[in-house]
């Protein structure tokens, strides 16, 4: 895809299972509240990306895969912390919204346009 070729997310699998996904969001909006905080953790020496995991479960594509913000921690009104990590709560990955034709490019790019107005810490 030319997102992945361009730098503005990568994907590894977690542990060679390919239900469980390590996905990098590298790129966002210069003007976005997550641009600039992630700038100023670069400036502490941290990490200037995002994190994610997405499991997918045993049915899917007919089931949303479950998707947490791993880092950094995001201050965002549908974030929810759980014991894996932030997790996003959106309609996209809801099951009643859910369309077994969606493709996982398209579902990253919506989750990093949807955090682009989060802050990072």
């Amino acid at each position: 895809s030319d997102s992945y070729k361009n730098g503005v997310f990568t994907v590894e699998l977690v542990d060679e299972n390919i239900f469980e996904w390590q996905v990098e969001l590298y790129k966002f909006d210069p003007e976005s509240s997550l641009h600039k905080s992630l700038q100023k953790l670069k400036e502490q020496g941290k990490k200037d990306h995002v994190t994610l995991r997405l499991s997918y479960p045993d049915n899917y594509p007919f089931a949303p895969p479950s998707v947490v913000v791993k880092y950094p921690l995001l201050s965002h009104s549908s974030l929810w912390t759980g014991s894996q990590g932030q997790n996003i709560c959106v309609d996209l990955l809801k099951r009643r919204f859910w369309y077994s034709a969606y493709t996982i490019e398209p579902i990253i790019l919506n989750l990093a346009s949807f955090l682009s107005s989060a802050i990072a810490y």
